[in-house]
């Protein structure tokens, strides 16, 4: 059996809590639940993946939940299933219909990009 290179990538898999800060240098999943903080490279949150604490990653995919804080370095993802919360920074953003984007959003860069679909809700919160 050959294995792929995961070093320095970290699964959360469904029904797993866990408490505290994870810095993760590669890519993380969770299909599981974090309380706490969040260093990583690569974020992707499943449909069945909730993150409740601060957030910083270089790109990130979301198809669960994450609050109540998210800074996305790069391309910032909200999938149909999704739902980010709180104050939010990225450089792209991403919000497929039926994604739900709440809060104080911020992008960064000189050239942000921002694509919503018809059907995407975003709701924006006075600083």
């Amino acid at each position: 059996m050959k294995h792929e290179n995961t070093r320095g990538n970290l699964i959360i898999g469904e029904g797993v809590e866990i408490s505290g800060t994870i810095v993760c240098p590669g890519t993380i999943t969770i299909d599981g639940t974090l309380k706490g903080n969040l260093s990583a490279a690569e974020l992707h949150v499943g449909p069945s993946g909730r993150i409740n604490g601060e957030v910083v990653a270089g790109a990130a995919v979301v198809h669960g939940e994450v609050e109540p804080n998210l800074i996305c370095r790069g391309k910032l993802v909200v999938c149909a299933s999704g739902r980010v919360t709180g104050a939010i920074q990225f450089q792209q953003l991403e919000v497929e219909p039926g994604g739900q984007l709440i809060g104080k959003v911020h992008s960064t860069g000189d050239q942000a990009a921002i694509a919503l679909t018809e059907a995407a809700e975003v709701t924006l919160l006075p600083n």
